[in-house]
């Protein structure tokens, strides 16, 4: 498989980026979109797996403070998300010649994925959402306390460090301060309103940030004919961590059923 590291400029910052295959106008191209604490090395092969089996490229890349992209500037703008999911997500396709997307999101990433089939209908072919985050809720917060805690015992510092090395106290700042609003769930279901993309969501019922509200919202908001959305027993919130192969072939599946997506 031929791999290419390489740097994107977008919302004024660089971003580390590796594409997977060759990107070809035209032709879909898979996107993955990290967690709020990941990077590309922790998708753990996932991208590698889903190109080996559908033989589409991929580009991968690391949000602005993560991994070896630019450091953070503490606070994010409040609506930091749809800049993410919007312009910032606008720039990085146009940059790498890609027209036709197929999101791959986790968690905070699976938030971007449907905000950008929403945004980007011109660009986006199909989303897939794997543990999305859209409503803070009880048993989000529940897990926050836990990652907190585990920072501040020196645990989860030492493990992210591995990966972000100089931006990981930035970046764990920036992730606890998450914030919502009525208004911004509001702002988020009248965007998931308007997806006309075919869209899969695949949560896992041991989730230890829970899945729940964030299905409730989609399910909401979304068109059926749109959305296909499965609980997997089992799973956590990173199930590609410890189910590789069950999320790659629901991904791969799932991609050659829904209407449209590739």
């Amino acid at each position: 498989m031929k791999i290419t590291d390489r740097e994107v400029r977008a919302g004024g910052h660089r971003l580390a980026a590796r594409i997977l295959g060759d990107i070809v106008p035209g032709r879909p191209t898979l996107v993955f979109l990290h967690g709020g604490l990941d990077c590309i090395a922790l998708w753990r092969g996932l991208p590698e797996a889903v190109v080996a089996a559908t033989g589409l490229p991929a580009l991968i890349y690391e949000r602005w403070g993560h991994g070896g992209s630019d450091p953070l500037t503490l606070p994010k703008v409040p609506e930091h998300r749809l800049n993410e999911a919007g312009p910032v997500l606008g720039e990085v396709l146009a940059s790498c010649g890609i027209d036709a997307a197929i999101l791959v999101g986790h968690s905070y990433g699976g938030c971007l994925a449907l905000l950008g089939a929403a945004l980007h209908p011109e660009r986006v072919q199909a989303a897939v959402a794997i543990a999305p985050q859209l409503v803070m809720h009880a048993a989000a917060r529940a897990g926050l306390a836990r990652a907190i805690a585990a920072w501040e015992s020196g645990k989860l510092r030492a493990s992210l460090e591995k990966y972000h090395g100089a931006n990981t106290e930035t970046l764990f700042q920036g992730w606890i301060a998450e914030t919502e609003d009525a208004g911004m769930v509001a702002r988020y279901r009248a965007l998931l309103e308007r997806i006309a993309r075919p869209v899969l969501v695949l949560v896992g019922d041991r989730d230890e940030y829970g899945y729940r509200p964030n299905l409730d919202l989609i399910e909401a908001a979304m068109a059926p004919r749109w959305r296909t959305m499965e609980v997997v027993p089992g799973w956590r919130h990173h199930p590609h961590w410890h189910d590789l192969d069950g999320v790659a072939t629901r991904i791969v599946e799932g991609l050659r059923t829904l209407p449209g997506a590739c």
